[in-house]
């Protein structure tokens, strides 16, 4: 039978399987083996009708609200990328004569935004960015199905349904937010990368390097790319076509030099009292730029001295950057790489008990924090601390399963001698992690 003959619907196959999976023992869906196997499809089905509907409603009110919305929020951080894009190739010094919404963004950022929305008027950028979100979703939706190709077909039509449904992207539309596509670019240079039968490392970097567009989102990805094949050379590439992005960008603007140049971290700095959970949130004041540099360089010296696997590298990467520097709930979409990881390791039937469990309630609470309600947020008191506390766990239970999942595979210290192993290999698969 062919693989999509076997989840053909079949009248009353849903609530049988559902009666008979509630039958069995707790061991039977704990352990390895076909009870587990169908147990993970029938939730996988009900989560993916329930991502479906979450999907409709919020991007139903959510995409309007972008296209059309007249609040004083609706679209806001979307004008201000656009008023500053414009501003700074009409050679203004946006960095110190705009003291609202401080610009905290490199020059880079609007060399490469400008192609978007640095020609047109509010209402044109409104479409334009619609479409350009539209599209970002769909290709993370397309990159997780990649992810997740050795999983059962339930598991992947969850992985493809996730981007459409989590809160950050009903964000993403209400304010014009950078999230989705650097997501989707990171995305891709990972499954180029792993996936690819020829290295294309200039498409790894170019990737990468369009992803920096907000690099306090991006930046935690590329600390651990030395630690795999290919992986150094790819980052030495992102480095020089960023670096060429920031020189032509800086010859365009006006002012000092070192305003050009570093700016925006000195406006970056007046997020650093607050934050979600991250490295701003702990009041380190002049601190939290040292302090987020430390936590990238501890994870990029653990993955180039120890060698975890490929996807863990990168499942670890979002976690990094979800803690990395100034961090609010709009960016929690990095969630979706380790929760569709977790999802990855407890639908895979050889998964041994203990990383099942582990990955299991890893989803499980990533599923209910990427699926709370917007308007939490603004409530205020309770509402508002179990809205930022509940993604702040699904986080460090991602990390978990994944420091378990890459213990179990073999962490070991790096030999300087020996050849890469085929876990960091470009393009093969001989390793499933």
């Amino acid at each position: 039978m062919s693989t999509w003959g076997r989840y053909k619907p079949v009248r009353g196959a849903y609530s049988r399987g559902l009666a008979a999976v509630r039958a069995m023992p707790l061991r039977d869906i704990l352990n390895p083996g076909p009870r587990r196997s169908r147990a993970v499809e029938l939730a996988a089905m009900s989560l993916t009708a329930l991502f479906i509907l979450l999907a409709a409603s919020r991007l139903g009110h959510k995409i309007p609200v972008l296209l059309h919305g007249n609040a004083a929020l609706d679209g806001v951080d979307l004008r201000s990328r656009l008023e500053e894009t414009q501003a700074w190739f009409h050679g203004e010094r946006i960095y110190r004569t705009r003291v609202w919404m401080l610009p905290d963004y490199p020059p880079a950022s609007y060399l490469m935004l400008w192609p978007l929305i640095g020609w047109c008027g509010f209402e044109d950028a409104r479409v334009i960015w619609t479409f350009v979100l539209l599209l970002s979703l769909s290709a993370t939706s397309v990159l997780a199905w990649i992810i997740t190709r050795d999983c059962p077909l339930p598991a992947r039509w969850l992985a493809a349904a996730m981007p459409w449904a989590a809160f950050p992207t009903a964000y993403a539309f209400h304010y014009g937010q950078l999230g989705p596509p650097c997501l989707a670019l990171a995305l891709a240079a990972a499954v180029s990368m792993r996936f690819a039968k020829q290295p294309r490392p200039w498409l790894v970097a170019g990737c990468l390097a369009l992803s920096l567009v907000k690099p306090s989102y991006s930046l935690g990805w590329l600390a651990g790319l030395p630690s795999l094949r290919g992986g150094l050379a790819s980052l030495i590439r992102t480095v020089a076509l960023y670096g060429s992005l920031t020189i032509a960008a800086v010859a365009a603007g006006s002012g000092p030099l070192s305003e050009r140049l570093f700016g925006w971290i000195r406006n970056g700095m007046t997020w650093t009292d607050t934050g979600s959970g991250s490295v701003a949130s702990l009041g380190l004041g002049a601190w939290t730029l040292p302090a987020s540099a430390a936590l990238l360089g501890v994870f990029a010296a653990g993955c180039w001295f120890w060698r975890p696997s490929y996807w863990t590298v990168w499942g670890i990467g979002a976690v990094v950057g979800r803690w990395f520097t100034h961090h609010n709930p709009v960016d929690d979409s990095l969630l979706l790489l380790p929760a569709l990881l977790a999802l990855r390791e407890l639908a895979t039937p050889a998964t041994s008990r203990r990383r099942f469990i582990a990955n299991t309630g890893a989803f499980l609470l990533a599923t209910v924090a990427l699926s709370l309600p917007t308007r939490l947020h603004a409530m205020g008191g309770l509402a508002t601390r179990v809205f930022l506390l509940v993604p702040a766990l699904a986080f460090a239970a991602c990390l978990f399963a994944l420091l378990l999942g890459a213990d179990a595979r073999g962490l070991h210290p790096r030999s300087w001698s020996a050849p890469p192993t085929d876990r960091c290999r470009v393009g093969t698969d001989s390793s499933k992690s």
